[in-house]
């Protein structure tokens, strides 16, 4: 749910899909028995490639329209909430780092960056939730 911003939808898609991969993966003969830690990298495979794909699919439409899309800032009251409101390579990026506990070298190969970008992206990911706190505080 943390990964998908609390959409619950998209999180059953992302599990269903996982769930598929590893049955695919079984009956092949690659794995001998599942494991829930292998349906968990499973997991943040699949939604990093989705991630990646919207990504593309992003950069494409900007060339095309030379727009973004306004961001909208509603009143958030916990990390999860703050988190949802974040955009999806920004909240994957500070899960992965903070709540998976991954390395910066390893979230900057999982998101396909190098780690100089993933620097810049935790940082600004970081400012972004810092910002809606304070929003919070004095709104």
């Amino acid at each position: 749910m943390r990964l998908t911003g609390g959409k619950s939808s998209a999180a059953e898609d992302l599990v269903h899909d996982a769930y598929l991969a590893m049955v695919r993966t079984w009956q092949n003969g690659r794995v001998g028995e599942m494991q829930t830690g292998q349906l968990i990298v499973t997991i943040r495979h699949l939604f990093l490639n989705k991630l990646r794909d919207e990504g593309r699919e992003e950069r494409r439409l900007r060339l095309v329209y030379s727009a973004q899309a306004p961001i909208d800032e509603p009143a958030v009251s916990s990390v999860d909430e703050l988190l949802k409101e974040l955009p999806d390579r920004h909240r994957a990026a500070l899960i992965l780092r903070y709540v998976d506990d991954l390395s910066v070298g390893e979230v900057a190969a999982s998101l396909g960056l190098s780690v100089h970008a993933t620097e810049s992206l935790l940082a600004r990911a970081r400012d972004q939730v810092r910002k809606r706190q304070e929003g919070q505080r004095h709104g």
